[in-house]
């Protein structure tokens, strides 16, 4: 009988996931503040604020160029992430992948993947709830979380976001199963929410780039100097990604 129940839970557990809806007053909310907290970086509280907000976008971007260093048969070195004001002021950045390419095709996959990453997550989490079969999305941001742990040098870091899972996943299990769906719609358009907002954070400061700063290190830059193809030209591309995602997801 327990074992009836017990899979029964499972069941009912497993099909809220195919059941998500997106939350989009609360996923325009974070993007929102993620913008607002962007703007304000330069004051004291705020900048802890987007420093905390900017965490996930910031891993995505990095695992971008991460995870196509590993399919171009490239070395992974490190993913690092900043946790602090400071150390963003220190390095210049929010964080970075040190990488090792293979071959000149590899370096410039590896440089391009980065912008890329976010808009192709946020169309897979909104693809999977369009096909209620968001399961998919939760078990590939789990590999990443994996490859994240693997791969960091900060292995202190993914062990302590594995854990809190755990216990939010002990937490939820002591909760009736009708209150689940709250906490997995909130979760689930807040992780959006943070990838749109980078989304649009990367049209508003590729196009600064682009256009106002010449001596700016930057990806676009160093395709250029990579292919002798103008950054500009690497603006569109990316630019033509991130609006073609969007447009295509804003109905869903």
């Amino acid at each position: 009988m327990e074992n009836i129940l017990s899979n029964q839970y499972i069941q009912k557990f497993l099909s809220l996931y195919d059941d998500i809806t997106i939350n989009w007053k609360l996923l325009c909310i974070v993007v929102g503040l993620l913008i607002l907290a962007h703007f304000g970086r330069n004051l004291p509280f705020v900048n802890v604020i987007y420093t905390l907000m900017s965490f996930i976008p910031t891993l995505v971007h990095e695992l971008g160029h991460a995870v196509m260093t590993s399919i171009t048969r490239g070395h992974v070195n490190d993913i690092h992430i900043m946790l602090t004001p400071k150390g963003i002021e220190k390095t210049g950045s929010k964080g970075y992948a040190e990488t090792q390419p293979n071959g000149y095709i590899s370096d410039i996959l590896i440089t391009f993947s980065g912008y890329i990453a976010p808009p192709l997550l946020y169309y897979w989490g909104i693809h999977c709830v369009k096909e209620t079969h968001t399961i998919w999305f939760i078990l590939t941001l789990a590999i990443l979380g994996v490859y994240y742990f693997i791969k960091s040098s900060q292995k202190w870091l993914p062990i302590l976001l594995f854990i809190f899972l755990i216990m939010s996943g002990f937490e939820f299990n002591q909760l009736p199963i009708h209150d689940l769906p709250h906490y997995l719609y909130s979760g689930y358009s807040i992780f959006l929410g943070l990838l749109l907002g980078e989304m649009i954070l990367t049209l508003i400061i590729t196009t600064q780039l682009a256009f106002k700063s010449k001596d700016k290190e930057w990806d676009g830059q160093a395709l250029s100097n990579k292919t002798f193809i103008p950054s500009k030209v690497w603006w569109v591309i990316w630019t033509f990604i991130i609006l073609t995602v969007i447009f295509s997801t804003i109905h869903v």
